[in-house]
């Protein structure tokens, strides 16, 4: 059963999803927030417009999240028909998604959907500051619903 799932408000926002605010992002290496001077991406995206960067990785990412993050088999047995997780990952210096955490205590369901979907997520091109890559931490709400 194909399910759709939503990140945020239907629609990814990485700044949502930066784990400062809006425009910073944290150095896991020295743990100081920072204002970047280029956010993340995902490689795909990659055009001399951060504009575009920022929107591409928004649309391939909730299209990837479509056709890869199923909703959990002991969900639908249980009667379960929604839920939400927080999940918590990071995007390392080589553009790969790592450390992903769910940070829900003691969640029934979605935590083995949630971190298969994020290892396999498409390459990223990692966030920058004065032009080193770093490594950052993000946060996103899933939200699981089996009639959407």
């Amino acid at each position: 059963m194909q399910i759709l799932l939503a990140i945020g408000c239907v629609l990814i926002s990485l700044n949502a999803m930066t784990q400062v605010g809006l425009g910073e992002t944290q150095d896991i290496e020295s743990n100081d927030s920072l204002v970047v001077s280029e956010e993340a991406y995902l490689a795909k995206c990659e055009t001399n417009e951060i504009v575009d960067r920022k929107t591409c990785t928004e649309e391939s990412l909730l299209d990837y999240m479509m056709s890869e993050l199923s909703f959990p088999d002991e969900a639908t047995a249980d009667g379960v028909h929604q839920f939400q997780l927080t999940a918590e990952f990071i995007i390392d210096t080589s553009g790969l998604v790592s450390e992903i955490k769910v940070l829900d205590e003691n969640p029934k369901y979605g935590v083995k959907e949630i971190k298969t979907w994020l290892r396999s997520c498409p390459k990223w091109i990692p966030a920058r500051n004065n032009g080193k890559a770093i490594k950052t931490k993000y946060t996103i709400p899933v939200y699981f619903n089996d009639q959407w």
